[in-house]
């Protein structure tokens, strides 16, 4: 990623500041007009939508326990130059669990809380990350159309660039011999962390081959499918 600092506390102070987190009645009545929701999210909204009009300041205050457990999400985030702000909110009001945490005060319990970030404001090709109370980061949810400098993000958040990991892609034995020659995965190579899934590949003349990367070269676009970003360092390569 090439982002200035000074960009990144523009990007920061313009979509992630701490101050403009609200959850309000407003957020309710907009979801409930969206009518693409699950009917369990639905029925939520529905009760907390009817309990506002019998006790507008109690639900009030649920709504500031909300923006509270909101902005403590985003302060976690600091350092991402985009995430889904409205999703939080979505998931903040839906979920199960909301109004047994908010009756324990239980903060605490909405973690791991799962958000949608990408590189750039622009950019809503997002990826799914689970955000822990410790401000640590777990992906669980790729995006096969993600850009190259959100999948670097998501390397370095989840210390993905930091790993290294053995993987197995079954080629041409043209693709695999020059692979074996340069000591390189070409960008947008189709490989695997599991052996079964890659020799399970269909195609005339593949090659199965092993070799030791660094993970933060990859797309992870599901948990057996990874996908090079960029030309790829191998070591101890080996035919299977």
């Amino acid at each position: 990623m090439k982002l200035t600092q000074e960009l990144l506390h523009s990007l920061i102070l313009e979509e992630l500041s701490k101050d403009s987190f609200f959850v309000s009645r407003k957020n309710v009545i907009d979801l409930l007009n969206k009518r693409n929701l699950g009917r369990d999210e639905e029925r939520r909204l529905e009760v907390i939508s009817d309990y506002y009009e019998e006790s507008p300041e109690e639900v009030e205050k649920l709504f500031s326990f909300l923006s509270e457990v909101g902005r403590d999400i985003i302060k976690k985030t600091i350092s991402i130059p985009y995430v889904d702000i409205d999703d939080i909110k979505e998931r903040l009001l839906t979920s199960s669990q909301t109004f047994e945490r908010y009756g324990d005060n239980d903060k605490e319990g909405f973690y791991p809380f799962s958000i949608y970030v990408s590189a750039s404001p622009e950019d809503k090709n997002t990826v799914g990350l689970e955000v822990f109370s410790n401000g640590t980061f777990k992906m669980f949810e790729g995006n096969d159309e993600a850009s190259e400098d959100t999948i670097e993000l998501v390397n370095e958040l989840t210390g993905a660039s930091r790993e290294k990991v053995r993987i197995y892609g079954n080629h041409s034995s043209e693709v695999v011999e020059r692979i074996r020659e340069t000591g390189t995965l070409p960008k947008n190579l189709y490989v695997s962390p599991s052996r079964e899934h890659a020799a399970g590949y269909w195609g005339e003349e593949r090659v199965l081959f092993s070799a030791v990367i660094g993970k933060g070269g990859v797309s992870q676009e599901s948990e057996v499918d990874w996908k090079t970003i960029k030309d790829v360092k191998i070591e101890k390569f080996k035919y299977v």
